[in-house]
Parts: structure tokens; sequence; C-alpha cells
């Protein structure tokens, strides 16, 4: 999916408020760049504006005023007159995926652009992402407490390659998005780096290689008649298992004389460390079309 302009186009016919109530049961928070709200001192929420909030009748002007007409059978045609059909890859196995796909070939219907579902196994799902043999797909990341993994994910030298190194499955690249992952590495002024950090994900959420569709919520509970002292990443209102690192676990400790007759719980909703994918759980959708070989030398 080479034109930016059908990137964006997607992004704004995806109704995520509709994902969260549906398939998430309402656990989950809309999303902005790729840092979720939870971590705030680095989190990217872009201006009203520039939001891709769900506006099909402005994904259809987009796609009108750049050319892509409708057929008579509804569905749109490249300038060149090619049909504009994309499959939609996802895990079989993980229910939001199911339920997000079908929301997906919906909302890309009623924008003339049809969809088809691929759902498939874990493991062809990997085959597929990394060797970029997808149109669409659902997917997932995580996040630590440090913004640099994630923007990391995004550089030139995380591309997938013939021998099969790499770390992304997004296959971005722009030079201009790598001098400023440099930037931010390099920055030691704590809020000056988060302002670059900001600006990173914003030329992501511009040039949208991917979508993020929800940060997801997680539900944990424990027994805080028996234990206490759980820390959380981040701290505060953050999770306990889905941490980087055993410190959620490592820090606990019985509660002196628990073990009584009773079963009360302490339980919480905290952001997890996931998004999800039409692009990133929380998730996202991936936005490419099939390369060829040559494409991903």
């Amino acid at each position: 999916m080479e034109d930016r302009t059908v990137r964006q186009a997607v992004a704004r016919a995806i109704d995520t408020e509709e994902l969260i109530d549906r398939a998430l049961g309402g656990y989950g928070q809309q999303p902005g760049g790729l840092v979720p709200e939870i971590y705030e001192d680095f989190h990217y929420e872009p201006p009203a504006d520039e939001a891709y909030a769900f506006a099909p009748e402005r994904a259809n002007q987009m796609l009108d005023e750049a050319g892509y007409e409708q057929g008579p059978d509804g569905v749109r045609r490249t300038p060149d007159g090619e049909p504009l059909e994309f499959s939609l890859t996802a895990r079989s196995s993980e229910e939001f995926h199911v339920r997000t796909a079908d929301y997906i070939v919906g909302w890309l219907g009623d924008i003339g652009i049809e969809v088809t579902k691929d759902m498939v196994s874990d493991n062809e799902m990997d085959e597929k992402t990394t060797g970029g043999e997808y149109d669409l797909a659902i997917s997932g990341y995580g996040t630590n407490p440090d913004p640099d993994y994630v923007l990391s994910m995004q550089t030139c030298d995380a591309l997938p390659t013939s021998e099969g190194s790499g770390r992304t499955s997004a296959f971005y690249c722009n030079p201009e998005f790598d001098d400023l992952y440099r930037q931010q590495l390099a920055e030691m002024d704590t809020e000056q780096r988060a302002e670059i950090v900001k600006d990173a994900q914003a030329m992501v959420y511009r040039d949208v290689p991917s979508y993020v569709l929800t940060y997801q919520q997680t539900l944990e509970a424990y027994r805080s008649d028996r234990w206490t002292g759980f820390p959380r990443q981040p701290e505060g209102d953050g999770v306990i298992m889905e941490q980087s690192g055993y410190w959620g676990f490592a820090g606990a400790s019985p509660v002196e004389g628990g073990g009584g007759g009773g079963l009360p719980t302490g339980a919480w909703v905290a952001i997890g460390v996931v998004a999800l994918a039409a692009l990133a759980g929380g998730g996202t959708v991936l936005m490419r079309r099939k390369a060829s070989a040559d494409d991903r030398e």
C-alpha cells in the first residue's frame, strides 16, 4: 500500500471506539502514538485536527480527490485501473483478531475498498508478516518504560533481510525518522528527549505504516489477604505481570498473619504494555502490499 493517502483513509475508516466496546468489552483506551498513554512523559497525542478519528465521509473524500474512482461494483479503482482490493491477515486463534477482522472488512467496504480475510495460525502469521506476504495484517507489539526500543523498531536498520534478520514487519524506512531516533538516543535532557520522541511518533503517525487500534487495558487480581507490595510498572497504576523484567513479583511479600478464611482480593484495571494492530494486547494494523523477493533484499 504505497500511497500514504490510502493508508490515511484506511485509518479514518476504522471506528476504534466501536472496537474497544465490542472487541475488548470496554477495556481499552483510544490510541495515539506508539507509546501508550500510561507512559505519559513520552506519549504522543495527535492534535484534534490531525487525529484519525472515525470519519468515513472524509476517507471517501480523500480517495475521490486522489483519483480512486468507484466502479459499478462499488469497488474503487487505482488511477491505473486496478481494483482496490486487499487481503487482511489475522490470527485465527485470537478472539480479538477474529472480531476485529470482521469489523475492518465492513468498514473498508463502506469506503470502496474490498477486503478478504486471511485467518491463519500463529506460525503462518509470523512467516507472512516477516516475509512481507500480506496487504493488511492485525498484529501487536510491546513497549518498555523507555521508548527507545519501540522507536528502534521503526528504523531502516530494523527492516527484514533476505537472510532472515530484522525486527519489524511494518517495512517502514524513513531517513528523517532515523535522524530523530538518533537524536533522542543521544539527548541527555529528559524533557528535550521527550519532545524528540514525540516528534518521531508524529512522523510515524502521519506516514501510517501501521495504525494503533487501541491501548488494551489488563485486568489483574491478587489475594490481598496473602500478598502485598507488588511493584507496578510504571509506578502507581501500572501492571504487575506484563512488565519488562520480573520486578512485579520480586518485590512482593506475604502479609503478616495472612491466610485467614476469607477470599478478599485486590483488583485493578491497568493499561497493558501492548497495543493492537490494524496496524498493535492492544492492537495494530500493518499496511503493506505484498512484496516481491527483490523488495525484501
